[in-house]
């Protein structure tokens, strides 16, 4: 996630970003020739039609005349469908080549205000446990301050057979499990924050120590994560995909930024303004709230076999 680039790699990160443009540079010349060509080609192909068109006219053979018509008609069809598609890949590369990615202090202006809340809706119709528990927690360590999930569980309120109404109870006492496993994380990150505003409401801020307390706070995060990758029992290619983007590269860039903060703290560059926006930022790592619903236990809903019907 770009909100977790540790401040060292920026140039180097602008240099990635440049080399789509470069490829969207590319891409807009062959664009450009495809249009060239697929016009002169289509205008070639029409005077010559024409052309033919009027001497069959001429000669009175109306079956050719037919023919000629009915082909340049196709003819046009298929040149205005290219036309549209290299227009829309003109239209799609010239966006690219003048797109911006926003920065790291862009992105976590929302740790400096009240940011809106973000809901996240996670349809479900008999899933596999793992994947509802993977989508969740992909969500809830979702960047961004003042989450709310809800989980859609859109099986039958009252199955038929034991073991499905086994899997229907797992799936609703699961995010109640995983809101309990993040409000601990919460709690404590929440107390530093509180302890932090106390010590600048006394005037008692000592960077050094801050910084020192926040690189701790940072390595604990990332320490959690690692443990969670850790317990994870990996049976698929979704399984790897979910340890590795999920949890271990953010762990990564935990340990990064609590390098950055003992750095920022011996060069003299962490002020009271940016502590504490490292305060917010780690308190809302583990801010969720994780509710269920189940449409299908309400009679006056829509019981309709479509998992769009929750909304």
């Amino acid at each position: 996630m770009a909100a977790a680039v540790a401040r060292g790699p920026d140039i180097e990160m602008a240099n990635l970003s440049s080399r789509p443009a470069e490829k969207a540079g590319r891409e807009i010349l062959y664009t450009r020739l495809g249009i060239l060509l697929t016009c002169g080609a289509t205008a070639v192909v029409v005077i010559s039609m024409v052309n033919l068109f009027r001497e069959h006219f001429h000669t009175g053979a109306t079956r050719l005349w037919f023919e000629d018509a009915l082909f340049l008609m196709t003819l046009q069809v298929f040149a205005y469908g290219n036309m549209v598609y290299l227009a829309s890949r003109f239209g799609y590369f010239k966006r690219l080549q003048l797109h911006r990615p926003a920065t790291r202090d862009e992105l976590e202006c929302v740790y400096d205000r009240e940011a809106r809340s973000v809901a996240v809706l996670i349809p479900s119709y008999r899933e596999e446990l793992r994947v509802i528990r993977q989508t969740i927690i992909s969500a809830a360590l979702m960047e961004y301050p003042g989450k709310r999930i809800t989980l859609l569980i859109d099986d039958p309120p009252e199955p038929p057979d034991s073991p499905t109404r086994e899997h229907l109870c797992a799936t609703r006492r699961l995010p109640q499990e995983i809101e309990a496993m993040f409000r601990g994380m919460e709690e404590r990150y929440a107390r530093q924050l509180a302890d932090f505003e106390t010590r600048c409401s006394l005037g008692a801020i000592d960077p050094k120590h801050e910084s020192d307390a926040l690189a701790a706070l940072y390595r604990e995060v990332a320490a959690w994560l690692e443990s969670q990758a850790a317990e994870y029992e990996v049976i698929d290619h979704t399984d790897v995909l979910y340890l590795r983007r999920v949890l271990r590269e953010p762990a990564r860039a935990h340990r990064s930024r609590a390098h950055e903060m003992e750095a920022s703290a011996a060069s003299g560059s962490l002020d009271v303004h940016r502590i504490r926006h490292e305060y917010r930022r780690l308190a809302s790592l583990f801010a969720v709230r994780i509710t269920s619903f189940e449409r299908k236990r309400f009679d006056n809903l829509s019981h309709t076999l479509n998992k769009a019907m929750n909304l």
